[in-house]
């Protein structure tokens, strides 16, 4: 069980990376807004 959240917190942490440098990538004009409440 400790190995199944350990690995949900890992995908979710790559998850917000590779959104990052998506966001980073791309135009500024995007379709919505990056939010706010993403931001640890």
């Amino acid at each position: 069980m400790t190995a199944a959240v350990a690995i949900g917190i890992g995908v979710l942490i790559l998850a917000a990376l590779a959104y990052d440098i998506a966001r980073l990538i791309t135009p500024a004009e995007s379709r919505y807004p990056p939010p706010a409440s993403a931001r640890f």
